[in-house]
């Protein structure tokens, strides 16, 4: 992530480009490089994996501290 927090949008790039989707170790790398969990450009992570049907990337992001109770997210 060139200079800090610039795109604040990584993770969700990540998570709407179908050949990433699968790629959960780059979803992984952008929250150890600092990409914020909470809202970001184009939506909240969490949110994003779980619409579009992303459980792997859901567990993903909730095992890395996202918080699905500050958005009051069923997850199942």
């Amino acid at each position: 992530m060139k200079g800090g927090a610039a795109d604040t949008s990584v993770l969700n790039k990540l998570l709407f480009n179908d050949a990433a989707t699968a790629n959960n170790a780059a979803v992984k790398w952008a929250v150890e490089m600092g990409a914020p969990l909470g809202e970001q450009n184009g939506g909240i992570p969490l949110l994003n994996a779980v619409e579009r049907g992303n459980k792997q990337a859901a567990v993903l992001l909730l095992s890395l501290g996202a918080d699905p109770n500050l958005l009051g997210i069923s997850v199942r």
